[in-house]
């Protein structure tokens, strides 16, 4: 998986997709600008490789991205695509069109926490994207640290307890 966080032009981003063919990726993320659909298609049609985007893309805009058949796979999160119900409607759109839904990691534990829920209920999602261990500050015993085998526990709901002592922290170091 390589992702480019809409980095490239299309002649470079073709050229890099390429390479990614030849290497047998699993996905090309982002490789240019979640809105410039119509360069995204192109790609698509171009690569073997599967285009993952949407990141950025609000939850009614998704179904254009589809029926343009703009990416091969879509990216969403509980933020941009209108939280927990708004992101299960993504996947659902996504699963009646045959492909997957990839979640996207939020620089908050409280928003993974929610996209770790919609990762569990939902059939067409392979990967749960999460930042370092660093960005999970402010909680107690978060469910976002994997086990030995490199799997997440789902918890039995969305409670959590705040680690007064970890916020105190980063306020004072913040002043």
């Amino acid at each position: 998986m390589l992702d480019c966080v809409s980095g490239y032009t299309f002649t470079q981003a073709l050229q890099v997709g390429r390479a990614l063919d030849e290497l047998n990726f699993h996905w090309f993320e982002e490789p240019i600008p979640d809105r410039h659909v119509d360069t995204l298609n192109r790609l698509a049609l171009e690569l073997s490789v599967p285009i993952l985007a949407t990141e950025t893309i609000g939850l009614r805009e998704l179904p254009h991205y589809i029926s343009q058949h703009a990416v091969d796979l879509a990216l969403g999160d509980v933020f941009i695509k209108a939280g927990i119900t708004g992101l299960r409607k993504a996947s659902a759109l996504c699963e009646l069109f045959g492909f997957n839904l990839e979640i996207h990691a939020l620089y908050s534990p409280l928003w993974d926490i929610a996209n770790l829920h919609v990762a569990c209920s939902v059939n067409n999602c392979e990967f749960l994207e999460l930042h370092d261990p660093m960005f999970r500050f402010g909680l107690k015993h978060a469910p976002l640290d994997m086990d030995a085998d490199g799997y997440l526990h789902l918890p039995t709901n969305l409670g959590w307890a705040w680690n007064w002592t970890g916020i105190g922290l980063i306020i004072t170091l913040l002043r």
